[in-house]
């Protein structure tokens, strides 16, 4: 006979002499021992009125009880129990004693953890989790204790259950003045409690300090959560969303819906939050180039900025994820993978982009404030902007002003600061398939007006229309005019680049578009010069002409004069005593006349 056999044979006979024995008294296990006699609970706590707890006061059945091994308690040694160390401190059915608690509080106010104390499917509470529950619904977690009942709205209420004559606490288990004394103080109307508080829907352990070290927390109203009550928080799928974060509801990849936390615009005291539930705070702020389109990056739980810092954060210890969100008891497995094809070096995040650099710019940007693509995006390096960083960026100095396309930023009234303001010259924002107009070079090509419908690439490359405008006829690509178009009713422009009403100021539209308003300035320059030219030319003649004619006047009154004054002077001989001039004769001699 196999030895297996033979011990199966001699366990048989051992349960059947043990029941022999017991009578009627089943123990919970086949190898605990049945003697006759009543059994001794006195080592255990009592109750207020110095009464074994009520799953204790049966001591015999059938003149016999069961010999329970340590751990185990009650007639059939089904109830768990175990001693705290350093005291006589005892937690049943499953609770936990609470190390370092018999240092911080005397032993008559010793507590345990009950947050994993149950029997037969129900739970336990109480200074020794000694204490059944009866939940208040069958779909319910909340639960009343020793006769108490739930309040109507139980769901609702801090203190769901209404508590008989000296009972005490969220659920009536602590009998009037043994309640443990608590002074925490709770934010936003949350209540002190004694225990350790269980964050049944926090994906991790390290989520939030479950007490705070004297082992009391705040049950707090519905929306907040923390120690202290201190976090509100957005109800999202089976989690929250905690800071600000917004719920979510999107697609995955499989078409399937999920629910997530935006965590772009979780703030709590000037720090920035990221994670699962925005539950991780910043720790570093990274620094970033000018023509930043990413929104402020930073790390979490001391991870430092790498030197491209849309490249992400080195982490510290176990921690991982691009902000170092996640901790290391978060699988590897378990974090969300991120699958976007990113453009010009990005880098893939799960969750939503940043777009808040776009979005101050109103209508004009709208087609580029798109956040997500199957909850992903991408972090771009400098330069660079999109959901994929699919798109060229100049950022204008302070951010005021942003250049799509390759289009650069020009500074206007650059001379008083008062005053000075940035527009985009769009002349060079044009790739193989488009060209760009708008304030911002941000609309692209819907027609070209050039002969063979593809950008212009001299005279011509300003030729097209935007915004579903029509081309009003075709040049070549010698030809320096464009010939304008036919917008639609929203639009205007010469490329319909401007939404009605938004035009911007005459002043403004040489580096709001570019391309032709700069030829149409230039042509005009040049005619305004040769107009004056021609005006400063016309005057000098005028003027030579007038000066000429005052001049031969000005010949004929000498002659004439002269002639007069010659029907006047008396000739007389020269005398060596007199002075005299020599004027001419009627010959044309020049003689001496003496002056009378």
């Amino acid at each position: 006979m196999k030895v297996s056999s033979i011990l199966s044979t001699c366990v048989l006979l051992l349960s059947q002499a043990a029941a022999e024995k017991c009578g009627n008294l089943n123990c919970a296990r086949n190898d605990i021992p049945c003697v006759e006699g009543e059994a001794d609970f006195s080592v255990f706590p009592t109750d207020i009125n110095g009464q074994a707890f009520p799953f204790l006061r049966n001591t015999i059945q059938s003149g016999s009880h069961c010999v329970c091994p340590e751990g185990k308690t009650g007639l059939r040694c089904a109830r768990s129990y175990e001693t705290c160390e350093g005291n006589d401190h005892v937690c049943f059915h499953g609770g936990k004693c609470i190390p370092g608690l018999n240092a911080t509080v005397e032993d008559s106010k010793l507590f345990c953890d009950c947050s994993n104390a149950f029997h037969n499917g129900l739970p336990y509470r109480g200074k020794f989790c000694e204490v059944e529950l009866e939940e208040c619904a069958a779909d319910s977690d909340i639960y009343c204790a020793n006769n108490g009942n739930c309040k109507d709205d139980f769901e609702s209420k801090l203190r769901p259950c209404d508590c008989p004559y000296k009972m005490r606490g969220a659920h009536c288990e602590f009998d009037d003045g043994h309640v443990p004394e608590c002074k925490l103080e709770c934010d936003n109307g949350g209540v002190c409690a004694r225990g350790v508080k269980s964050y049944e829907n926090a994906m991790y352990d390290d989520f939030w300090a479950q007490h705070d070290g004297n082992f009391q927390y705040c049950a707090c109203q519905r929306g907040f959560y923390g120690t202290r009550c201190e976090a509100q928080a957005t109800d999202c799928g089976d989690g929250q969303c905690f800071h600000g974060g917004k719920c979510i509801q999107t697609l995955n990849g499989r078409n399937k819906t999920i629910f997530a936390c935006d965590c772009a615009e979780a703030t709590k005291d000037g720090l920035k939050y990221a994670g699962q539930f925005c539950q991780s705070p910043s720790t570093q702020t990274c620094e970033q180039g000018e023509d930043n389109g990413n929104g402020q990056l930073f790390c979490t739980n001391n991870g430092k900025c790498k030197s491209n810092p849309h490249e992400g954060c080195d982490c510290e210890g176990d921690y991982h994820g691009a902000s170092c969100e996640h901790p290391g008891s978060a699988a590897i497995d378990d974090v969300p993978k991120c699958a976007l094809q990113c453009k010009n070096g990005g880098s893939c995040r799960i969750g939503q982009k940043d777009t808040s650099l776009f979005s101050q710019f109103g209508a004009d940007m709208e087609k580029y404030n798109q956040t997500n693509i199957d909850f992903q995006h991408c972090v771009c390096p400098d330069g660079y902007f999109g959901v994929q960083c699919e798109h060229q960026l100049d950022v204008c100095p302070g951010g005021e002003h942003v250049c799509l396309h390759g289009s650069k930023c020009v500074a206007i009234n650059e001379s008083d600061p008062d005053t000075l303001e940035h527009k985009c010259d769009c002349e060079d924002s044009f790739d193989s398939i488009n060209q760009f107009a708008g304030k911002y070079c941000q609309f692209e090509s819907t027609d070209m007006c050039t002969k063979n419908g593809k950008p212009g690439l001299s005279n011509a490359k300003n030729a097209f229309c935007v915004n579903g405008g029509k081309c009003k006829s075709t040049v070549d690509d010698d030809q320096q005019r464009h010939p304008g178009c036919d917008c639609p009713d929203k639009y205007t422009g010469d490329h319909c680049e401007f939404i009605v009403g938004r035009e911007p100021a005459a002043s403004q539209t040489l580096s709001s578009v570019g391309g032709e308003e700069k030829a149409d300035m230039d042509l005009l320059a040049a005619l305004a010069v040769i107009l004056a030219a021609l005006i400063v030319a016309i005057a000098a003649m005028l003027y030579m002409a007038k000066k000429k004619t005052k001049a031969d006047k000005a010949t004929d009154d000498t002659v004439e004069k002269a002639e007069e004054d010659q029907d006047v002077v008396v000739e007389e001989l020269p005398s060596p005593e007199k002075k005299g001039y020599e004027a001419p004769d009627t010959s044309g001699q020049l003689r001496t006349v003496e002056i009378i």
